[in-house]
């Protein structure tokens, strides 16, 4: 399960009721500075209704141990898939929580968690990761589509972008899991950033597509009689195979990339029908 952040002041909220509770947590200062980033996608680590309130567990920055509680008012879902992972767990309030079996099983777990205590840490963050690799192809929301020239636009929280895709088949718009294929004629440019999640992006530009990607993995396969290598580049928490050539470029894990490529050259597969 995935979710966007739309809005990050309180005074933007309309429910009464889910103000109300906002309220209690946060205070009564309307446009205070929240936790969470506009416009940025967070992993779900477990779900929490009560009072027919739904809140989310998010980690705030992907480095975090232990996830926070926040109201499903500021976001909106845009992968409604329930983990495997979690298990109904239903209080003696009458409150309906979607939590690892470990937590559902020991009411002290959060807390503990909280607390810094180092087995719930462990417990968390192997969740965590198995949670993060669950659901691993690029989510990103369809603009539009342009049948003669079989153009889709679409963007995530890194950009917006576009390429030829074949089996947009006429679908509503709305958010999709795509995979990307390039195929000739990239650019690469080598450590022209120096971070991670804040500098990923896709733009276009001059009919070229622009992505600012990390090396996680360089893979060599057999083609025949021919080596094939594709850099496993991440971008976000998603992974994206590209090809390149060793002797011309020199790229290795860890390493900061641009790629730029001709529209016509970025292909777009649509891997699952609209949520």
């Amino acid at each position: 399960m995935r979710v966007k952040c739309i809005i990050n002041k309180i005074s933007e909220i309309n429910d009464i009721k889910v103000k109300r509770e906002i309220n209690l947590i946060y205070g009564q200062d309307q446009n205070r500075l929240l936790p969470f980033q506009l416009n940025k996608e967070y992993n779900i680590y477990g779900l929490s209704l009560k009072d027919n309130i739904l809140r989310f567990y998010i980690c705030y920055d992907d480095s975090d141990n232990f996830p926070q509680l926040e109201f499903s008012a500021f976001f909106e879902i845009i992968d409604y898939r329930l983990s495997k992972y979690w298990e109904l767990f239903i209080d003696k309030d009458n409150s309906h929580d979607m939590i690892i079996k470990e937590w559902k099983d020991n009411i002290y777990f959060y807390n503990n968690l909280l607390d810094g205590a180092s087995y719930e840490a462990r417990v968390f963050n192997r969740y965590k990761k198995l949670i993060d690799e669950e659901f691993p192809n690029l989510r990103v929301k369809i603009l539009n589509f342009e049948e003669k020239s079989n153009n889709l636009y679409f963007e995530n929280q890194f950009g917006s972008s576009y390429g030829i895709c074949k089996n947009f088949n006429n679908r509503d718009f709305g958010w999709f899991d795509i995979s990307i294929r390039f195929l000739n004629n990239l650019e690469f440019e080598v450590n022209t950033f120096k971070s991670y999640e804040s500098n990923y992006k896709m733009s276009f530009d001059n009919k070229r597509s622009i992505f600012n990607f990390s090396v996680h993995e360089i893979q060599e396969t057999m083609n025949g009689n021919n080596y094939e290598t594709y850099l496993i580049a991440l971008f976000g928490s998603n992974k994206i195979k590209i090809p390149f050539e060793p002797i011309v470029t020199d790229i290795k894990v860890g390493d900061f990339i641009t790629i730029k490529v001709p529209i016509e050259d970025v292909l777009i597969e649509i891997i699952e029908d609209k949520i």
